[in-house]
């Protein structure tokens, strides 16, 4: 007796649950729906974000899709850093912004060396 574990909560990345042939037709198109029909153009500018929600969805695990107020946010992080260490922050971003030899604004350069905190 073979148990065929592609039809419970397993996942369709795992190599050893699916043909090779099934797994590589069936990527592209599980790609696609989940960018058309979740996503929707509305990216997270977080690449962590975006990548967890594609391997979520590609192993079949329940996902929720939730939003923090920004305002709260600023509170959280106004409570859990210091000045100087904010100060610290802002002046590494300052000379990051300085020495790119692309053109960041503040926000993207602080989503990109701080992600872990904004």
């Amino acid at each position: 007796m073979k148990i065929d574990y592609t039809k419970g909560v397993c996942t369709y990345a795992y190599p050893d649950l699916q043909p090779q042939r099934t797994r590589d037709n069936l990527h592209d198109k599980f790609i696609e729906a989940i960018t058309n029909h979740i996503v929707c153009d509305q990216w997270s500018p977080y690449y962590e974000i975006n990548q967890i929600l594609y391997k979520a969805l590609m192993g079949k695990h329940k996902v929720l899709l939730g939003g923090m107020p920004e305002v709260l946010l600023r509170q959280i992080i106004g409570n859990s850093l210091g000045l100087e260490d904010v100060k610290d922050m802002f002046k590494y971003v300052l000379e990051q912004i300085a020495t790119a030899k692309v053109p960041l604004t503040m926000q993207s350069a602080t989503t990109q060396y701080f992600s872990h905190i904004v």
